[in-house]
């Protein structure tokens, strides 16, 4: 009976000997990787109001893994999870989970611009530190013309992972 060919793969790949192929493989996972373990170790939590629509955002990470808590102004509340990276100043938000806990009106305009922001998965976030503890948060928006979004946030925690020579 002939192996498969993710036996053969693996069978090849373990075998021990060099080559620049497998080199290369495990520079590319790492390069990929990076900024998704840039994190691990770490514990903080991320306090911001946001517009568009108005709401609130508690993003609590735990070695790199965060969960954010999102209030409208009615009342609905949505978690979600995922893995969090960081590098040049920016992070890296890969949405795994997203659950409404509390929706107070399914018509109104808020909740359906929330319903825009729920189906963004990946996103990224630019850092400007401020002061000690708050920073400036900048992410585009997620339809083109709306543009830039600005918000002031307060990051409490461990932030030994912060590079502050290039903030």
């Amino acid at each position: 009976m002939k192996d498969s060919i993710m036996s053969r793969f693996l069978a090849n790949w373990a075998s021990g000997k060099f080559s620049f192929w497998k080199a290369s493989v495990a520079i590319g996972l790492f390069a990929i990787t990076s900024p998704w373990l840039s994190l691990v170790g770490s514990k903080f939590s991320i306090d911001s109001k946001l517009t568009n629509p108005k709401r609130t955002l508690s993003v609590y990470v735990n070695h790199g893994i965060f969960t954010f808590v999102t209030t409208l102004e009615d009342g609905t509340t949505r978690r979600s999870s995922g893995i969090l990276g960081y590098k040049k100043n920016s992070f890296y938000f890969l949405t795994l989970k997203t659950q409404y806990l509390y929706i107070a009106d399914h018509s109104s305009a808020a909740f359906k611009r929330d319903l825009i922001n729920v189906n963004n998965r990946y996103f990224d976030v630019r850092l400007k530190r401020l002061n000690e503890h708050d920073f400036l948060l900048t992410y585009d928006e997620e339809i083109e013309s709306e543009g830039i979004q600005r918000q002031i946030a307060g990051i409490r925690g461990e932030l030994n992972w912060l590079d502050e020579k290039k903030l």
